[in-house]
């Protein structure tokens, strides 16, 4: 097993047990929420990071009606094949800073407790950004920086918190616009919306 599939089993297994559990049931709880903002059900949806499906499987049990597709990429293989039983979706083996999509192609992007395996927040979000439509959604995570999460290093990777306040600017740079914001004890979740203006960019 690679480090990260290790860190996964262990995240998967203490966030069954209490009081992880009720964190992550008030992470989902969040999402649910920020979900139900969305004017109309995605055709196309990106979901970053997807690891064990939990954000897919929060959309398409509140969802009325299934996406037409819908794109699940992780950056370990042995992650996306978890996903199998949980719902339809088209698998993809990339990073999330380097995304193998054209421009302007999806509708909703979902990256859920990402951000802070990443260092390059500014890339990060000008990439998600580059694959969007033009007035689209983004429901993104920060781990804002604190007791609680500075604990989670002991798993054993590096982690880069987020200041909300910081980060917020940081997205409204990139192109987005805040549409509503909650918290948890671990996470503060955004939805974001791009603005209406197409994008210039080089990539494919």
């Amino acid at each position: 097993m690679t480090d990260w599939q290790i860190t996964s089993w262990l995240y998967r297994h203490f966030r069954k047990l209490p009081p992880f559990y009720s964190i992550l049931q008030a992470e989902n709880t969040n999402l649910k929420q920020l979900l139900s903002e969305l004017p109309t059900v995605p055709e196309r949806i990106l979901d970053l990071g997807a690891g064990h499906g939990n954000a897919g499987r929060i959309f398409f049990q509140n969802s009325p009606v299934s996406p037409r597709l819908f794109i699940a990429i992780d950056h370990e293989w042995s992650m996306l094949k978890q996903l199998t039983p949980l719902f339809s979706y088209c698998p993809c083996q990339a990073a999330a800073e380097t995304l193998p999509l054209k421009n302007e192609c999806i509708h909703l992007v979902l990256a859920i407790g990402l951000s802070e395996y990443l260092p390059d927040h500014i890339n990060f979000l000008s990439e998600i950004n580059r694959v969007m439509s033009p007035e689209s959604y983004a429901v993104i995570t920060i781990a804002p920086p604190g007791p609680a999460n500075y604990l989670r290093k002991l798993l054993g990777h590096s982690l880069f918190f987020s200041n909300a306040d910081q980060f917020r600017v940081l997205a409204e740079q990139a192109g987005f616009q805040l549409v509503r914001v909650t918290k948890s004890w671990l996470q503060t979740q955004f939805l974001f919306k791009k603005k209406g203006n197409p994008i210039e960019s080089n990539a494919l």
